[in-house]
C-alpha cells in the first residue's frame, strides 16, 4: 500500500499542524516559511543586497523536520533530484542569456537516468520554444513545444505550458 512519499509521515503532519495551528492565518506559502524560519537571511545597505543563511527563527522542532524531511525526499527520489539539479538550471539561464547554443543546451542532458532526462528534454524543448516564440519563429515555436509534449514528462509545469501554447495557436 503507497502511503505517499517517503519522508514526508504523519509525525511531520503532526508537527506541522501543532505549530502552524491554522493554516489560513497564513497569506502564503512563503508566509509560512518565514514562520518556520527557513528564509534567507537579508543583509542591505545602501542599493546593495544580498542574502545569507536561513534565519532559524520560529520553531526549532518544526524547521528540524522539514529540513530533514526535504533531505530524506531529496536522497529517495529521482524526481527530486530532477527538480534541484543546479547544473541544469544554470544551463537553460546560459541558453536565455544566449550565451548557449540551442544543441548545446539539448546536448547537455542528463543520459543516466531517465525520468530526469525527460524532465530536462521537457523542459528544454519549452524554453527554445518560449525564445522563438519572442523572436517571431512561430512554426520553430509549435515544433518545440510538440517535442516538449513528446518528452512524455507530465508532471512539469513546462509540459502542461506547452500545452497550453499549442492550443492557443
Amino acid at each position: 500500500m503507497d502511503r505517499g512519499v517517503l519522508g514526508v509521515g504523519p509525525r511531520l503532519a503532526e508537527a506541522v499542524v501543532l505549530y502552524l495551528d491554522d493554516p489560513n492565518r497564513f497569506a502564503s506559502a512563503a508566509a509560512v516559511a518565514s514562520y518556520a524560519g527557513l528564509v534567507p537571511r537579508q543583509i542591505e545597505s545602501g542599493t546593495m543586497r544580498r542574502f545569507g543563511h536561513i534565519t532559524g527563527r520560529g520553531p526549532g522542532l518544526l524547521r528540524s523536520l522539514l529540513v530533514e524531511a526535504a533531505w530524506t525526499v531529496y536522497r529517495c527520489h529521482d524526481w527530486a533530484k530532477a527538480f534541484v539539479d543546479r547544473d541544469w538550471t544554470d544551463k537553460v539561464l546560459q541558453y536565455l542569456s544566449d550565451a548557449m547554443p540551442e544543441e548545446q543546451l539539448l546536448a547537455s542532458v542528463e543520459k543516466t537516468n531517465r525520468l530526469q532526462q525527460a524532465a530536462q528534454i521537457c523542459e528544454g524543448w519549452y524554453f527554445i520554444a518560449e525564445k522563438k516564440k519572442r523572436a517571431g519563429d512561430q512554426a520553430g515555436a509549435t515544433a518545440a513545444y510538440q517535442k516538449a509534449i513528446e518528452s512524455g514528462a507530465t508532471q512539469l509545469s513546462a509540459y502542461r505550458g506547452a500545452q497550453m501554447s499549442l492550443r492557443a495557436n
